[in-house]
């Protein structure tokens, strides 16, 4: 893509591929090697960002959002901003662009979204601890699982029933490239998929998670965005390690699954930082080639 072939696009793809650009501009930020906001590196080569701003100011004049933030970004660029500026500001023009022309993120972001994350193995996690979704449809809600089971060390991640599939590019825009570090597998029969170990649930009418007594290793499971764990799911869990609940003080009364989990997690780490055992990522992931 050079200016040029971009200029002769209609005015509606050009749009488009401002945005896409200034997605792949951020994504190209590492925090351990050099960035050069000057100029977006794609596989058909590079092209100038200083370039790319003035025609987007072109297109973008008078509206509501990009008018104005194309201007600061090409100001921070000329100006020599920090990288951090910079990004930033790359990152509100996007979006203003977005918000102006009715663009969602899919439409937008046209590979997977790897972070740092998928292209360093490294990290590590706890024996024996799974996270098993059964029947969360929302893709974005997945990849959050997923990331979140990453970051807390979890071993690996279970999708069961109707859960969405593992491939879908809101999934893997939500992962950030987690699903490249942690195992994820499908799985078509809960009980017989389930690892011999203990089993517990995040559901409401649980033990309080101040008071609950986490297993060292184990499986914890979560449900559906509206209909939470199957009858099945929760009797296997109060037949083993129990049901789990976060005690909660406003008037909502219940939080994205996604964001239970998180806090689920943080508290059953505390236990595994004492108790459990915690072996490199890498090394567990070969025993799953």
């Amino acid at each position: 893509m050079t200016i040029r072939k971009l200029a002769a696009q209609p005015a509606s793809r050009r749009i488009l591929w401002y945005a896409r650009l200034l997605d792949t501009l951020i994504r190209s930020f590492r925090p351990d090697s050099p960035f050069a906001p000057e100029q977006i590196v794609l596989p058909t080569g590079s092209l100038r960002t200083g370039e790319l701003l003035r025609l987007v100011r072109k297109d973008v004049a008078g509206t509501p959002n990009a008018d104005r933030s194309a201007e600061r970004l090409l100001r921070l660029l000329t100006g020599s901003g920090e990288t951090a500026s910079i990004l930033r500001a790359a990152d509100e023009l996007k979006h203003a662009i977005a918000d102006d022309y009715g663009l969602r993120d899919s439409d937008i972001t046209a590979a997977r979204y790897r972070s740092e994350t998928a292209d360093r193995m490294g990290g590590r996690c706890f024996r024996d601890t799974v996270v098993l979704a059964e029947d969360v449809r929302s893709p974005y809600n997945v990849g959050s699982i997923i990331r979140s089971s990453e970051a807390f060390g979890v071993e690996r991640c279970i999708l069961a029933g109707t859960t969405v599939d593992p491939a879908h590019p809101r999934l893997l825009r939500a992962a950030m490239g987690a699903e490249c570090v942690l195992p994820v597998q499908r799985s078509s029969d809960l009980e017989a998929d389930l690892p011999e170990i203990p089993v517990f649930a995040l559901e409401t009418g649980g033990v309080p998670v101040q008071r609950f007594e986490f297993p060292d290793r184990g499986v914890v499971l979560v449900g559906n965005e509206e209909f939470g764990l199957s009858e099945r799911a929760l009797e296997l869990a109060r037949s083993s390690a129990g049901l789990v609940s976060l005690q909660m003080y406003g008037s909502k009364q219940s939080l994205n699954v996604a964001n239970a989990l998180t806090a689920i997690l943080s508290w059953w780490t505390v236990r595994l930082a004492g108790h459990g055992v915690c072996v490199p990522r890498q090394d567990y992931r070969s025993e799953f080639r």
